[in-house]
């Protein structure tokens, strides 16, 4: 039998700061109430709840003997079930729903799944049970009244809404599950609480400090403004606007970028040196660290490991997103050593001696002290005594497979061979010998392979040269996009073939097959799913990614596709709270692109995972980038399978170059 299952429960520990694992471990975590009903059937969904009188355990007699357990954003249900009933951890006793809309394009969230699938008005989330929540669920709530004998009826509204939970997540399950609950799908869900349930190591001693130093240098620089303004707020844009221009240099934006742009004018700051001193002092006290440290803080469990930091099956493409302290988002602050590791040392002091944690900064810093605490989300991620980390990541991932896609064969030569894919872009792109590419043209190389492989023009050269601290002209950028677009012809057709293809796709209901590489052949058609169009791309992998409500505005061509969280085109979406995205032929290949890319990587962490459980556990991987954790007698025999994994070139890839160089660490530096 298979069981959709959802539980409320009630606690102190508030759930979206601290993350499923946390909370479940938290004393004061408590089972209000257990929905549950048979996913095959339309049989009346099932309620045990604490009012009852009954005991628990009888609850569970039906969904101990399940096959499988299916849950919304499942996670949630298994660690509080495995911390109070151990039979409940297996993870492959688990399914999770939301994973399953990610595979299919659909949101995550529960209301906006059943919105964007169409289902009945009556399965929506009820807008009461936020309020239901509040009552009964969230202790820290001012709503908050206590168990259910503070208000008997308002408590069985509370398990009525569960209740309409099972019935939501019981439809979502079967207007995807016939589709896209596959082998892949289980095995991933399996390695992925894998990874979970071993954890980031974190050395939180380490982040206290830092957090305890970033807050008193963030006052002392509040303070330091005030007194230098005569009363300005440093977080004030209006408030410093007005006096920068009173000292007569007026300035209109201070966001990063702005102050690090404005400090570089050596000839303004020496004629203002109050308005730079103020500069710096606003650098200091509006970093992002501190937010950074509080997730850690936040999220770390009993055990010193932060769990749940990552999402599956979010973008459409199939990559992952960050939860919490959002993995893929760490800043890097200073990469130099010994700044590291007195930075390191002056935190561990701060944790137990403020005043002199922060002299030490200020003595080691001189002034950049924000940017060197910042460095410590990265350098706080620490193996255990006895364990290190073996960190890899792709070379140049998405270059080599745009190249392999569009048969590019000159550019896979060069993956095959050096792969100094930088220097011989801009040798093709300058029509020069790769040995006459001087730093200059080879930076250009760089930004132009990173920024033009999408359809990006001008702008997009000119946003990624910002990025790198590089300037041109409209005019130099020009030159560079059409010298890099005369050496990629067979890029550019792919970009043509795509948009084509697709475009036919939504008016025809045939299969058009798109690619150039050796097996990266590509089907894209027309379809429908749970009642709805669809235009379905499946990858040379197989897998398939899926573009919903595909319509073409009649006055200008242009596709849109259906989206939730963005809206760039006036075409009115089919479903509530739904915007409609344009699509074109560089977007279409950068989806591509990345779910190829995705899928490369879910390769090699299956393998690592299925194949040497037993010697390393992978705790994290952010994009194209792995870290494995291991005994440290077992370091050289884990950078040696990791780098076999990664490089491992699948049966559906072949002509793919792959590189991967692992690094033995005992702290996370990438």
């Amino acid at each position: 039998m298979r069981y959709v299952v959802d539980i409320e429960t009630t606690s102190a520990c508030d759930l979206p700061s601290c993350g499923a694992e946390k909370y479940a471990e938290d004393p004061t975590t408590k089972i209000l109430c257990i929905a549950w009903a048979d996913a095959d059937s339309n049989s009346e969904v099932k309620l045990w709840h604490c009012a009852s009188g009954e005991p628990i355990s009888n609850a569970f007699i039906e969904l101990l003997h399940a096959d499988l357990l299916i849950a919304h954003n499942a996670a949630f249900e298994r660690a509080v079930l495995s911390e109070a009933y151990g039979p409940f951890s297996p993870p492959q006793l688990w399914a999770d729903s939301a994973m399953l809309c990610g595979a299919a394009g659909r949101p995550h969230a529960l209301r906006e799944a059943c919105y964007s699938l169409c289902l009945p008005d009556n399965l929506e989330k009820d807008a009461r049970g936020k309020r239901l929540l509040n009552m009964f669920s969230i202790q820290s709530s001012k709503l908050y009244i206590g168990g259910p004998e503070a208000n008997p009826e308002a408590f069985a509204e509370l398990c009525e809404y569960c209740r309409q939970d099972v019935r939501a997540e019981r439809a979502v399950w079967r207007a995807l599950a016939t589709r896209f609950y596959d082998g892949l799908l289980r095995r991933q869900w399996c390695m992925d609480c894998a990874v979970n349930d071993a954890g980031i190591p974190i050395d939180v001693d380490e982040i206290r400090g830092a957090k305890a130093i970033y807050e008193y240098l963030q006052e002392e620089a509040e303070y330091a403004a005030a007194e230098l303004t005569g009363g300005a707020a440093l977080r004030s844009t209006p408030a410093l606007r007005a006096w920068t221009a009173s000292q007569g240099w007026p300035l209109d934006s201070f966001a990063r970028d702005a102050v690090d742009e404005a400090l570089a004018d050596e000839m303004q700051c020496a004629a203002h040196p109050t308005v730079e001193q103020l500069l710096r002092l606003r650098k200091a006290a509006c970093g992002t660290a501190g937010k950074k440290f509080d997730a850690f803080l936040s999220r770390v469990c009993g055990d010193g490991r932060i769990r749940g930091a990552l999402m599956a099956r979010v973008a459409h493409t199939g990559r992952y997103a960050g939860r919490g302290i959002q993995p893929q988002n760490l800043p890097r602050g200073f990469a130099d050593p010994a700044m590291l590791s007195f930075t390191r040392n002056a935190a561990h002091l701060g944790a137990t001696d403020l005043r002199n944690g922060v002299e030490m900064m200020h003595l080691i810093a001189d002034g950049q002290e924000c940017d060197a605490l910042a460095s410590l989300c990265r350098d706080a991620i620490c193996a255990p005594e006895g364990k290190v980390f073996v960190v890899a990541d792709y070379s140049a991932v998405e270059a080599r497979v745009l190249a392999w896609l569009a048969g590019e064969r000159w550019v896979n030569d060069i993956f095959a061979g050096d792969g100094k894919i930088y220097e011989r872009t801009a040798a093709a792109m300058y029509r020069k010998s790769v040995d006459a590419i001087d730093k200059h043209e080879r930076m250009a190389g760089k930004i132009a392979t990173l920024a033009l492989g999408y359809g990006g023009g001008v702008g997009a050269l000119q946003r990624f040269a910002a990025a790198y601290g590089v300037r041109w002209t409209d005019a130099e950028a020009q030159v560079i996009v059409d010298s890099w677009r005369g050496s990629r012809p067979k890029t550019l057709a792919l970009w043509r073939s795509m948009n084509d293809a697709f475009f036919c796709a939504v008016n025809e209901d045939k299969a058009f097959v798109v690619g150039a590489g050796e097996t990266s052949l590509v089907r894209i058609r027309r379809t429908t799913l749970a009642g709805r169009r669809v235009v379905m791309v499946e990858l040379p992998s197989g897998r398939r990614i899926v573009y919903w409500n595909p319509t073409i505005d009649p006055e200008n061509g242009e596709i849109a596709v259906e989206t939730y969280g963005s809206a760039n085109s006036s075409i009115p979406a089919q479903a509530k709270n739904a915007g409609m995205t344009r699509v074109y032929g560089g977007y279409l290949v950068e989806n591509l692109t990345q779910s190829v890319a995705f899928d490369l990587l879910l390769g090699a962490l299956l393998e690592i995972y299925e194949r040497y459980a037993g010697r390393c556990q992978v705790v994290m991987h952010i994009h194209d980038e792995i870290v494995a954790e291991c005994a440290e007698q077992d370091a050289e025999f884990v950078q040696h399978a990791v780098r076999t994994a990664m490089e491992r070139v699948p049966d559906w890839g072949r002509g793919l170059h792959l590189n991967a160089e692992p690094e033995i660490m005992k702290r996370y530096k990438k």
